[in-house]
């Protein structure tokens, strides 16, 4: 999830759409992040109450990219 971002805000001064598809694949990661949370919890490598508290952080982080990404739409040319 880090990664894209930065690889994508490096991009950003040339390429506003390359930045907001960077953006979407920081937030593919967190959403996938989500999944193995659940998975992790199932199999009792992480108590129920660590793993609630993961999604709910990881929804924040969703909800960010969300914003960032909404944001970026008004600097298109």
């Amino acid at each position: 999830m880090l990664a894209n971002l930065a690889e994508g805000f490096a991009k950003q001064f040339t390429s506003n759409a390359e930045y907001k598809r960077f953006i979407i694949m920081a937030l593919g990661s967190a959403n996938e992040m989500l999944v193995w949370i659940d998975y992790a919890r199932t199999l009792e490598y992480v108590t129920p109450d660590t793993a609630i508290r993961w999604q709910e952080d990881y929804t924040i982080i969703c909800k960010m990219l969300r914003s960032l990404h909404k944001s970026r739409n008004t600097l298109d040319l």
